[in-house]
């Protein structure tokens, strides 16, 4: 026997299952003294426990993390010790299961949540009456969505043509987690006013100016002359008839 002439050593490893060694004993003082014995080893399957891959979420959203079924025990570093916990904390939530053996395996899986979109700038061109745009500048996890009506949505974030005026932007993400809102505002001068006292086009003003309440406005005609300064807050110029046979305005904005 292997054992009676002391060779051939078991390997390092034993593949799971149930092998049947013979174990030899031997006084290292005398070495002709020893015992033989059968020792039956029993190798265990590894248990494997699979997690999903790693979750992105939206902030407040609560996900649910479910381990592989048939293990004995379940252990969360958060505590829990069911099969499945729910989640809403961004981190790493690791499991250890056993299995009918008190064999153990263990599990990391990381839940990210995905950044929040901000509004970080929106570049006005204006001044003109029908030229005027704006772009959107945001941050956070894209892709996103314009609007400004909230109803028609496009995938650039530059919106162009646009008449003067007030505008709420919109700012969607694709991945469903968030819509945000900023107001705009495109000013601009018109290019013509009848002040003949019928009730249309009787005064002229900057158009929404009066969001700029330290704008000063000041109104020259075609020889320099200093005519009128106006208000931004108010209800804007109306000149005689007799003064517009002369009249070339020159518009200049300053802001304070």
């Amino acid at each position: 026997m292997e054992a009676e002439q002391n060779i051939n050593a078991l390997p390092n490893n034993i593949d799971s299952g149930t092998t049947m060694i013979w174990a030899r004993l031997e006084n290292n003082q005398q070495q002709v003294c020893y015992t033989i014995e059968p020792l039956q080893i029993t190798v265990f399957p590894h248990p494997v426990v699979d997690l999903p891959e790693n979750i992105t979420k939206c902030v407040d959203d609560v996900v649910t993390i479910a381990a592989t079924p048939g293990f004995n025990q379940y252990s969360w570093d958060s505590g829990e010790t069911t099969r499945s916990i729910n989640v809403q904390a961004a981190g790493n939530y690791t499991v250890t299961v056993t299995d009918d053996n008190g064999c153990t395996d263990t599990e990391t899986i990381t839940v990210s949540n995905y950044e929040t979109t901000v509004i970080t700038n929106i570049e006005v061109r204006q001044f003109t009456l029908r030229d005027n745009r704006l772009e959107v500048s945001v941050t956070g996890s894209g892709p996103w969505e314009y609007s400004i009506d909230n109803f028609f949505y496009q995938s650039s974030p530059v919106f162009a043509n646009l008449l003067p005026g007030y505008y709420d932007v919109y700012v969607r993400s694709l991945n469903g987690c968030d819509q945000v809102t900023a107001p705009a505002t495109i000013i601009a001068a018109p290019n013509f006013f009848t002040p003949n006292q019928d009730g249309f086009h009787d005064y002229w003003q900057v158009i929404a100016i009066e969001t700029e309440p330290d704008a000063q406005i000041f109104i020259f005609d075609r020889f320099g002359k200093l005519l009128k300064q106006l208000s931004p807050t108010g209800i804007g110029w109306m000149v005689h008839t007799m003064e517009t046979r002369c009249l070339v305005p020159i518009i200049g904005l300053r802001w304070c």
